[in-house]
C-alpha cells in the first residue's frame, strides 16, 4: 500500500511539473506575440484606441553636415538635430508614415517658418524596431523640454529662433494646437508616454 501511494505520488508530481512547465512556455509565448505582433500606432490617431507599442532602439543623431531635407529643427537642450519635412498631410496615414521614415514633419497648412501665425511640427516617439527609417523615436526626448529652453527652425538658409513657453499633456485627438494662432508659435507634438499612443504631449514655443 506504501509503494503504490508513493507511485501515485511521484506521477502527480510529474504530471504538475509538466503542467507547471507548459505554461512558463505558454507565457513566454504570449509575451514575445505582444511585443512583435500589437499593431503600430498612428501619430494622429483619431479611432479612440490606445494601442501599446515597444519603445524603439537609440536614434542616429545627425550632424549639421548629414542634416537632408527642406528644413531642420536643432535642440541644443537634448541634443537634437533633425530634418524637418515640409507640407506633410497629417490626415493621410501614408504621407506621414513616408515623411517621418525621412526625420519629422511639418504639418501641412499650418504656418511655415518665417509666416506668421503657428508652425506645427510633430514626430514620433517610439515605433516598431524593423519600421525602416532612422528616426522612429526622433521627438522621445520632448518630455524633458522645459519654459526658456531654445529651438532653433533652418528653413530656406534662415534660422528661426524659438523659445519655450508651455508644456502640456493632452487627449490623443485633441486637433486645436495645429490651429492657427494671432501670435508667432512653434508648436511641437509626439505620442505620449514613449511606447504608448494614449496621449500627446504638446511643446510650444514663441518667436524671439
Amino acid at each position: 500500500m506504501f509503494k503504490f501511494k508513493q507511485i501515485r505520488f511521484l506521477a502527480y508530481s510529474r504530471k504538475t511539473f509538466r503542467i507547471l512547465i507548459s505554461l512558463i512556455i505558454f507565457m513566454t509565448l504570449f509575451v514575445l506575440c505582444i511585443y512583435y505582433f500589437l499593431p503600430k500606432f498612428n501619430v494622429l490617431n483619431t479611432n479612440g484606441q490606445t494601442e501599446q507599442i515597444p519603445v524603439a532602439e537609440e536614434e542616429k543623431r545627425l550632424t549639421d553636415e548629414e542634416i537632408v531635407g527642406e528644413a531642420s529643427i536643432s535642440i541644443e537642450k537634448i541634443s537634437l538635430s533633425l530634418p524637418v519635412i515640409i507640407n506633410v498631410n497629417g490626415y493621410n496615414e501614408e504621407d506621414y508614415y513616408t515623411a517621418l521614415q525621412k526625420g519629422v514633419a511639418h504639418f501641412k497648412g499650418t504656418s511655415l517658418p518665417g509666416q506668421p501665425g503657428n508652425v506645427f511640427v510633430f514626430g514620433h516617439s517610439s515605433d516598431w524596431r524593423w519600421n525602416q527609417g532612422e528616426f522612429k523615436s526622433a521627438f522621445k526626448q520632448l518630455p524633458e523640454l522645459e519654459s526658456g529652453d531654445l529651438v532653433i527652425i533652418n528653413y530656406k538658409d534662415q534660422n528661426y529662433k524659438y523659445q519655450v513657453f508651455l508644456k502640456e499633456i493632452v487627449a490623443y485627438d485633441d486637433l486645436r494646437w495645429v490651429a492657427q494662432t494671432s501670435e508667432d508659435y512653434l508648436t511641437l507634438m509626439t505620442c505620449y508616454p514613449v511606447g504608448s499612443s494614449e496621449k500627446r504631449i504638446v511643446i510650444r514655443a514663441k518667436a524671439i
